[in-house]
């Protein structure tokens, strides 16, 4: 299956890399994994760009590419002997555990496993993926190309894109959706090695170490994201990549390969999602001020500058998509505070002001800089507020949800009650509203240990890498939906980022006892929303869950869980244009229309019927082929109207209608 190819790709280049880290003093085969993790982003990225250009991102082109890019590790590995050598050291490593080591190890496998089971049989069914995330894909495969196309939903062209773009290569070279959701279970594998990396690189013991990966494989907005086709785990990925090589830099001088891969973790989660901003920027931050410390200005100028320019690289094809159709990076003028999600915060063109201009007193005076700080002070208390509801958001938990709510009440000036009536409408088994108390109050807990611990060791690298991961949840705090029920999902790169804190606390405690049993804790809690996925359950439980388990329900019933009274509609209108040679079929849709659903149903493009958007955003409509004639149109707001385009109605499903002119199939 041509589905092997990345996958070979990945595993050859892990070993060739492990090889040639033999050698390496104090590292061990996670470094190679995670150097391989970046140099796998990096490569689907080219790939893609660059079939882009001539519309070639076909199976076969692809194919040939990915073969390219396998027989790379294959010949130096070959030829410098590695991959042996990669494979023994990674099995060297294994078998250093001890048993109760390897006992933990075993459950992350089962949990991870069984998790990869419910990722392969459940088609995507998440809201946003069905309006962008994978309406996008099937566009891209379609068209064969990540050129601009006509929609009404502006997010599938100008939002960042890797991991759409890694379910596109895995799509096309199976022939269809079924892997698409095993990207995010990818990178969640790949983040759980990579939290027990930087603990180690901290100094945690090997079963802080474990603890750490228990405590992100465990984090309930992980399990439940991690067989969905969203981006916030390749988000995680990407920034425990950088700090893993931030720490390496401050250890020792990184070499170009290190600092080239640095710029690609900050490229990549630029290129996955807006919501990496407040996380990057303070790991950034922290990265120059290590290089001052080390190597002076100069050498900071100089790896600042090599990490700018690849992290631009990646992003340039997108930008340039983007500046040709909107004007700007991200969209439109002042598109970056959408992808960003800080529209209250950022003034767009045309509005008026926050505040009315008023005449005050004189710059300078005792008077003007009392009103400068009071302003000042009100916008910390203003983030304050914010930082704490971003916290409470995580009470949506089993049982204890209820009796948390009443406690937030009697908060009024932090937590206003529109807030806290929201939340009970935030279910514990869902991927959008999963809230993570645990996790948030093991983190805390860690915190004094940690200063406590660094003081009595008189290294404060811990402490830095505390205060950074801290500083990306308060930044996130200056988005807008991340204090709304369905942000907390973009909270979940800070968890697991917060992995190693954990494993560094536990291992500081200084009772391996307490270290195992918090691990087997954390990964017995999980169990729950592993068997329990309110969308894609092993166990099929309702109410708690919406459907029946992926084991014995059929895949079209899972596609519906969140829309069950539309099937019916959207089955019967595949049925009347498959029964017809129609292979033309127009959407004439809302923005927020689950557009996938259409494509699923037709099984396109795969199956030879074309779909294109009617309906597209001012700026987009110049992207509609002109020779592209519709013998069947969907359309989701033609209420009362009696033909489309010539076509006639067919027939009225409720949620949409179907025009066409049904004819018998030839043959």
């Amino acid at each position: 299956m041509l589905i092997l190819l990345p996958i070979g790709a990945f595993s050859l280049t892990f070993l060739h890399l492990n090889g040639r880290c033999a050698r390496d003093q104090g590292e061990d085969s996670r470094r190679a994994l995670l150097l391989a993790a970046l140099l796998l982003g990096v490569v689907v990225t080219v790939t893609v760009e660059l079939l882009s250009l001539v519309r070639g991102i076909r199976q076969l082109p692809l194919a040939l590419v990915w073969a390219g890019w396998l027989a790379v590790p294959m010949i130096l590995g070959v030829r410098e002997r590695t991959l042996a050598l990669g494979w023994g050291r990674a099995m060297d490593d294994l078998r250093r555990l001890t048993r109760s080591e390897s006992l933990v190890v075993a459950l992350l496998a089962l949990l991870v496993g069984l998790l990869l089971v419910v990722a392969w049989l459940a088609p995507p069914n998440n809201n946003d993926s069905m309006i962008y995330h994978m309406s996008r894909v099937v566009h891209w495969a379609e068209n064969g190309s990540l050129s601009h196309y006509s929609t009404s939903q502006d997010g599938q062209i100008s939002k960042p894109l890797w991991t759409e773009t890694a379910i596109l290569t895995l799509r096309v070279l199976f022939g269809n959706d079924r892997p698409a959701n095993l990207v995010q279970w990818s990178t969640m594998v790949l983040s759980l090695v990579g939290v027990s990396a930087v603990a180690q690189r901290l100094g945690a013991s090997r079963l802080g170490q474990i603890a750490a990966s228990a405590f992100a494989a465990s984090i309930p907005l992980g399990v439940l994201h991690s067989t969905n086709t969203k981006n916030d785990y390749a988000v995680a990925l990407w920034m425990v990549c950088l700090v893993y090589l931030v720490l390496t830099g401050k250890r020792r001088r990184l070499s170009g390969f290190e600092t080239g891969l640095l710029g690609a973790a900050v490229g990549l989660g630029l290129l996955t999602k807006g919501t990496t901003f407040p996380y990057v920027f303070p790991i950034l931050v922290w990265y120059v001020v290590v290089l001052v410390r080390s190597g002076g200005s100069r050498r900071m100028v100089v790896q600042a500058a090599v990490v700018a320019v690849v992290a631009a690289a990646l992003n340039l094809g997108l930008w340039a998509r983007n500046l040709s159709t909107y004007g700007g990076l991200y969209g439109a003028p002042g598109g970056l505070s959408g992808v960003v999600e800080t529209d209250d915060l950022v003034q767009q063109p045309g509005e008026a002001p926050a505040m009315p201009a008023q005449e005050g007193p004189e710059e300078g005076s005792a008077e003007a800089n009392g009103g400068v700080l009071r302003g000042l002070w009100s916008r910390i208390e203003w983030l304050a507020i914010r930082t704490a509801k971003n916290a409470a958001q995580n009470i949506i938990t089993p049982e204890a949800g209820g009796p948390l709510r009443q406690v937030l009440y009697a908060f009024p000036g932090l937590f206003d009650r529109e807030f806290v009536d929201s939340l009970e409408e935030g279910l514990w088994n869902h991927e959008d509203t999963a809230g993570n108390l645990i996790h948030l109050v093991l983190f805390v807990a860690a915190l004094p240990v940690l200063v406590f611990g660094a003081a009595r060791r008189r290294d404060w690298t811990a402490v830095e890498v505390a205060l950074v991961v801290a500083a990306g949840f308060v930044g996130l705090a200056l988005i807008t939906y991340s204090v709304e029920l369905f942000g907390v999902r973009y909270q979940l790169p800070f968890f697991v980022m917060a992995a190693p804190i954990v494993g560094l606390a536990l291992s500081w405690i200084g009772k391996p006892s307490l270290t195992l049993a918090a691990a087997f804790f954390l990964i017995l809690a999980a169990v729950p929303y592993v068997l329990l996925n309110n969308t894609r359950p092993l166990i099929g439980t309702r109410p708690r869950t919406r459907v029946g388990s992926v084991l014995t329900t059929p895949a079209v019933d899972l596609l519906f869980a969140h829309v069950p009274k539309q099937k019916d509609a959207y089955l019967a209108a595949a049925n009347s244009i498959r029964a017809s040679s129609c292979r033309a079929v127009g959407l004439d849709i809302p923005p927020s229309q689950l557009e996938y659903l259409i494509w699923w149903v037709l099984d396109a493009p795969q199956s030879g019927i074309r779909i294109e958007t009617l309906s597209s955003s001012p700026l987009l409509e110049r992207y509609l082929e002109p020779s592209f004639r519709p013998c069947a149109v969907i359309c989701a707001s033609c209420a009362g109207q009696a033909e489309w385009g010539g076509l006639p109605l067919r027939q009225d499903f409720g949620y949409f209608r179907l025009y066409a002119v049904v004819t018998a199939p030839s043959g």
